[in-house]
């Protein structure tokens, strides 16, 4: 089970993906967004369902405009 995300700073909007709601998790990065990364990277979701499986949150994101971040 899988609940969308998004945090806002100022103007700029970061989407993200949780899953599981567990009291431990981890933070996954997808690849650079200038090489197609993006939270919906099959590799992200397949560990990310993994550890959720295992009781442990997983957080993949998208990176936003990349302009050296926010």
């Amino acid at each position: 089970m899988s609940e969308e995300l998004s945090f806002r700073r100022g103007s700029q909007e970061i989407y993200a993906t949780l899953y599981g709601k567990f009291s431990r998790g981890v933070l996954l990065c997808p690849p650079h967004p200038e090489y197609g990364g993006s939270r919906e990277d099959l590799r992200l979701v397949t560990v990310a369902n993994e550890l959720a499986n295992s009781g442990i949150s997983a957080l993949c994101f998208d990176y936003s405009a990349y302009t050296g971040g926010i």
